[in-house]
């Protein structure tokens, strides 16, 4: 590896933004930050996956849920490498407030107030879609950022977007079967 950024934060803010302006100090500030920013949605991704999981043990929807969060988990850990050659410390502040706001993402009316709604299910699909398309702007900022050489041999970028791009589309489907089954019996109004 040559060519590796160093992203050190020596602030005492916990967040890691200090310094966040322009500058040298401000440039390797920023992609800490942006980092540290997807390693909080990655978790948050993680535990969107996790809940889907546990709703739909028994369905068809589990096993393709479950390798969707089993690729999170391989992201996560390509992600952790990366912040781990650029001197970036993951961010407890940014880690505790992503889950809870997966948490806070939990309380919406679904028209169900015990139990597990199909709309539930095409929401939490839906995040996870959002979420991966965030992960593959980051495997993309990664590879304009580090190039090719810099990054440590367990980052394959090309591979990692290619998973993303992957999972996309099998989330799409997912989506499209969700949502059938969810709305099958919505008859919209036409005015």
């Amino acid at each position: 590896m040559t060519d590796t950024p160093r992203h050190d934060d020596t602030s005492d803010d916990p967040t890691g933004d200090a310094g966040a302006g322009g500058g040298p100090a401000g440039d390797h500030t920023r992609l800490a930050t942006y980092l540290r920013d997807h390693d909080a949605l990655v978790t948050s991704a993680s535990a969107l996956a996790e809940r889907a999981v546990r709703q739909n043990i028994g369905t068809p929807y589990e096993a393709p849920l479950r390798t969707i969060l089993e690729d999170i988990g391989h992201d996560h850990v390509a992600l952790r490498s990366v912040m781990a050659v650029s001197g970036v410390e993951p961010s407890p502040v940014r880690t505790t407030a992503s889950r809870l706001g997966e948490l806070v993402g939990r309380l919406k009316f679904n028209g169900s107030f015990r139990g597990y709604s199909p709309s539930s299910r095409v929401l939490e699909i839906e995040g996870l879609a959002m979420l991966t398309q965030g992960r593959l702007g980051l495997w993309q900022s990664i590879a304009s950022v580090y190039g090719p050489t810099a990054l440590p041999d367990d980052v394959d970028v090309d591979g990692l977007q290619a998973r993303g791009t992957d999972q996309l589309e099998r989330l799409r489907a997912l989506h499209v079967e969700a949502a059938g089954e969810a709305f099958a019996d919505a008859s919209p109004a036409v005015g």
